[in-house]
């Protein structure tokens, strides 16, 4: 389908629908930190699937049961896709996130490029763990947590997705 953006014309391929089976699956984007993480939840026995880098964005990512974030930067532009279109996500605590970057695979701008200042500045402004948006997505604080969540919540039935479609 086309796309009109402010600097021109896009031709994005449809989103493919994903198989069923794959859709009962939380799922991640293959991104550097996303590939350690995969490595954390294989060991944890936590099913998922893994898409590719150029995912198709919010519509690809609601077909499934829910989207395992990890922030990498203070602010992203998929945090507000996501939450206009519903997406049920799930992203690590700050005290988890914060043992995940302190691991040299996990890339966190701009703390990585700012040496100075450290990743605890950086801290207070990711938008994830803005007080106003925290409502909208489920954080877990370990893995073990997470597994719980995707075990045990009801995701349609709790609309944690749907609200904040209606929020945005």
């Amino acid at each position: 389908y086309e796309l009109i953006r402010p600097f021109g014309r896009s031709d994005l391929p449809e989103v493919p629908k994903y198989p069923e089976n794959e859709r009962k699956l939380p799922v991640l984007v293959n991104y550097k930190s996303t590939v350690q993480f995969t490595k954390i939840l294989d060991d944890f026995q936590v099913k998922y699937k893994l898409l590719p880098k150029k995912y198709g964005g919010p519509t690809a990512l609601k077909q499934f049961k829910a989207f395992i974030s990890l922030p990498y930067q203070v602010s992203t532009m998929k945090l507000y896709e996501n939450l206009a279109q519903g997406v049920v996500s799930l992203v690590p605590s700050p005290r988890f996130l914060r043992i995940l970057m302190s691991q040299p695979q996990f890339d966190f701008t701009p703390s990585s490029t700012t040496q100075d200042l450290g990743i605890n500045f950086w801290f207070k402004f990711i938008e994830f763990y803005n007080k106003d948006l925290k409502k909208f997505y489920y954080t877990f604080d370990s893995v073990e947590e997470l597994k719980e969540i995707l075990e045990s919540v009801n995701f349609d039935a709790e609309g944690r997705g749907a609200k904040a479609k209606i929020f945005w």
